[in-house]
């Protein structure tokens, strides 16, 4: 064979593989609306009750556990009453609607006062859910265990996607609720309790080297599927619960004045003042989906796990 053909033969199997990597590298089409923004209930000055946005969470659904849930992490349930869920409308009039979204009320506390929802039976992992009843008419999607992806498979170095609402930014009027997309990589798989700076990373956990902020807790990490992945699809990898942080400290001395009678003022003493920082490093926290898996499965009936 020639050099000509050669080059030729190799010419084109590159651009093949190039051309398959831009088109199956992107994520399944419609995943960020299984994303919903998670509000939180506050007071304002004048004494009426306003929304803010508190964090990120998804849709779940598989039919043996009862149907649709909401997965998020526990803190973002944790000592509340209730939560707010904002679905994106399935049809939306600017001449009618105010908004793209519908808010949609999400009791955490039942009748007998007991939590409707649950957390992973290990309190340290920050991972919780609760059974939804959907609204009508919204544009929704949601994900299911077969795209749950097991930790042992997860990969260093392994190219990650995760959406949401950091800083409670959401999309423009007329789109309704877009998340936030971000990526990067899995930077460090943890098999055993470590501690990192002030933060103890727990077996199962993860770090992915890209920035999560405020608002950021409850995304959904999703793998990104390229032709030399060995799974052929996108995955449903792990949930956010917050970032590795960086604390500095510095010391400023502060002058203290005595102001005479007669006008002047006298230096009395100097007193250290300390200022602290915290800087994001980022590093994101993953909590992977065996976790999210062990944290649903507490919804299946009795009846159900008596007959298996």
């Amino acid at each position: 064979m020639s050099l000509n053909i050669k080059f030729m033969v190799f010419s084109i199997t590159l651009l093949i593989l190039t051309l398959s990597v831009t088109a199956n590298s992107q994520l399944p089409v419609n995943w960020e609306k299984c994303v919903v923004m998670i509000e939180k209930e506050r007071s304002k000055l004048d004494g009426t009750l306003d929304t803010v946005a508190h964090g990120t969470g998804f849709i779940f659904f598989d039919s043996t556990l009862g149907g649709y849930f909401l997965v998020t992490n526990r803190h973002i349930l944790k000592n509340r009453d209730k939560i707010f869920i904002r679905f994106n409308k399935l049809e939306f009039d600017p001449q009618k609607d105010k908004v793209s979204y519908l808010r949609e009320s999400c009791p955490l506390i039942g009748k007998d006062s007991k939590p409707l929802w649950k957390g992973h039976p290990n309190q340290n992992i920050d991972v919780a859910a609760v059974k939804l009843l959907l609204p009508n008419k919204i544009n929704n999607t949601r994900l299911e265990y077969p795209r749950f992806k097991n930790f042992d498979n997860l990969e260093v170095g392994e190219d990650v996607y995760f959406f949401g609402f950091p800083l409670g930014v959401s999309g423009s009027k007329g789109r309704g609720d877009f998340p936030i997309l971000r990526s990067g990589i899995v930077s460090y798989k943890s098999f055993e309790s470590t501690w990192i700076g002030d933060v103890i990373i727990d077996s199962s956990m993860f770090l992915i080297d890209g920035f999560s902020f405020g608002g950021n807790s409850g995304s959904p990490v999703l793998t990104r599927f390229t032709p030399f992945t060995k799974t052929k699809k996108a995955m449903l990898a792990g949930i956010i619960s917050g970032h590795i942080p960086l604390v500095d400290s510095i010391i400023v001395e502060k002058n203290l004045f005595f102001l005479q009678p007669q006008g002047d003022t006298v230096l009395i003493k100097k007193r250290p003042n300390t200022l602290t920082f915290e800087h994001n490093t980022g590093l994101a926290i993953a909590i992977c989906a065996d976790r999210i898996r062990e944290t649903l499965e507490q919804f299946r009936k009795k009846e159900t796990l008596e007959k298996k």
